[in-house]
């Protein structure tokens, strides 16, 4: 064997990171996969380990979601504790007022 001769070697199917940043780039990938699997492009066993690890980076993009919401409704303006309790309070005396007038027991 000479050092001229040439070793074939499938290449590496490229996937584009931007595509892996979302659950549904994830989802095609993993349908990606699967397909190529059934193909006999990637051997069964290859495509079980890389299926998990796109599940985990699934279930990790999804828990990052689910954190930048949970900030965005903590941020979000509301009341202030005090205002509201005050506001509550003074909303629930007034139909108790109303109602012990129309029943006549308001002049005791």
């Amino acid at each position: 064997m000479t050092t001229e001769q040439a070793v074939t070697v499938s290449p590496t199917p490229r996937v584009r990171p931007s595509r892996l940043g979302t659950p549904s780039g994830v989802r095609r990938e993993l349908a990606r996969l699967y397909l190529d699997a059934r193909r006999e492009r990637v051997h069964p066993s290859a495509a079980a380990k890389l299926a998990y690890i796109l599940t985990c980076l699934h279930k990790a993009i999804e828990t990052e979601m689910v954190e930048r919401r949970i900030a965005d409704l903590v941020r979000m303006k509301r009341p202030a504790p005090d205002s509201q309790l005050a506001d509550y309070a003074v909303n629930r005396e007034r139909p108790a007022a109303q109602s012990r007038i129309r029943m006549g027991a308001g002049h005791e």
